[in-house]
């Protein structure tokens, strides 16, 4: 087993001084650059700590003894050290540092690592992770904890308890308690799989049960506007400005193919001019993934309109909430008799079939535009059409050059 670098330093948070005026003593334990942060519950007096040798200045009893606990708690972590190496357990700072406050990683219940990995999801909000996945996760956390009172009357379990029986009774749960549909289901016990997978990874289970199971996502029929469709939507008169408003926004979305939180974030800043042409340039909320979308005229008119209105948190178009945005959608298709569930995943599903594909715009192109990571995403988009059929075979029909 390689041996890692292993270090121990103590020092006070000179920022977060205690009522009496003394500083926190915390201790820092560092492997192979991987850091954890333990407050050891002392305090100091600034002027007593010794900050080039991380102890207190040995001018007192009370200093001397602090001394005595600080080579007290060095030598019980080079003991947990030994301790784990003698276990063949790979040595982590995190380890290190449960084994010290108690924490027997036998003993580690699921919501207890679940909470911890969604603790530093958040810390990487913005950076690693959108807002959008550390919800998800936090709801998939809940669903656990809310099914295991129902069916358990408890509100945890051990890592170790979890069965492939649990995760069984878990699917029946979702299915039926909280009336997931199947591809949902598989989402959220996925979401499971990866704190199990966590947990075999931290030595804490031998095998996460997970590994005796199968979970498929089903191919779903993707809904999109054809072409009459959307020319119907576009050319609909509205009563109220509030429906007009909504059908701007998803118009808008269905020629640049922006997904809600995209057109919701959307602000002047986004767009570039080059060659002369209007380009969003813009990072997907949910992957980070950069993406430039050239505005077609029809976005272009949608924007000029409302270019003089005032809109709050400097939006560009006057979008709600996804919500009240797909409950008005279900309003909007009544209305011009579309017999579709209009949703803003709708438009982006639209504009990479009728508006993109479906007019020879390459796969790789619609791709780069939806801000897809692969080719693989973007051809679930791709819908063979009726008229790119009968467009391709007249094509055809025009080569080839039998005569009988």
């Amino acid at each position: 087993m390689t041996r890692k670098t292993f270090t121990i330093l103590f020092y006070v948070k000179r920022t977060k001084l205690l009522k009496n005026g003394e500083a926190p003593i915390f201790m820092r334990i560092t492997v192979d650059s991987v850091k954890e942060e333990i407050a050891i519950k002392r305090s100091i007096k600034l002027e007593h700590w010794d900050t080039g040798k991380n102890r207190a200045k040995p001018t007192n009893p009370f200093n001397k003894e602090l001394n005595h606990y600080l080579d007290h708690i060095r030598n019980r972590l080079y003991s947990i050290q030994k301790e784990l190496e003698d276990e063949n357990k790979i040595v982590t700072a995190e380890l290190l540092k449960n084994r010290y406050n108690g924490i027997n990683e036998m003993n580690v219940s699921f919501v207890e690592l679940y909470t911890e990995h969604n603790k530093k999801l958040k810390e990487l909000e913005g950076k690693d992770f959108s807002l959008a996945t550390i919800e998800r996760h936090e709801t998939s956390k809940n669903h656990v904890v809310e099914f295991m009172q129902a069916k358990y009357g408890k509100s945890d379990f051990l890592l170790r308890e979890i069965t492939t029986d649990f995760i069984k009774e878990y699917e029946h749960f979702l299915k039926t308690t909280k009336n997931c549909a199947h591809n949902t289901t598989v989402k959220y016990i996925r979401n499971m799989g990866k704190i199990l997978r966590l947990a075999e990874q931290k030595d804490i289970i031998k095998k996460t049960p997970m590994s005796n199971l199968k979970f498929s996502i089903q191919e779903v029929n993707k809904e999109f506007l054809s072409e009459q469709e959307l020319k119907t939507l576009l050319q609909k008169e509205f009563v109220t400005d509030r429906l007009a408003q909504i059908r701007d926004v998803f118009v808008f979305c269905c020629f640049t193919g922006l997904a809600f939180i995209d057109v919701k974030q959307l602000r002047k800043d986004d767009f570039s001019i080059v060659d002369g042409e209007t380009i969003i340039r813009k990072q997907r909320q949910k992957s980070g993934v950069f993406y430039n979308v050239p505005l077609l005229p029809i976005p272009k008119q949608i924007l000029d309109k409302y270019s003089n209105k005032y809109l709050p948190n400097g939006q560009v178009l006057p979008v709600p909430s996804n919500v009240k945005m797909n409950a008005y959608l279900k309003e909007i298709a009544d209305v011009c008799g579309i017999n579709k569930t209009l949703t803003t995943h709708c438009a982006r599903h639209t504009f990479a079939t009728s508006v993109t594909l479906a007019n020879n715009v390459s796969i790789e192109s619609v791709s780069k535009m939806l801000g897809h990571k692969s080719i693989k995403m973007t051809q679930q988009y791709a819908k063979v059409l009726e008229k790119t059929v009968v467009r391709e075979m007249g094509e055809l029909s025009n080569k080839l050059n039998y005569s009988y």
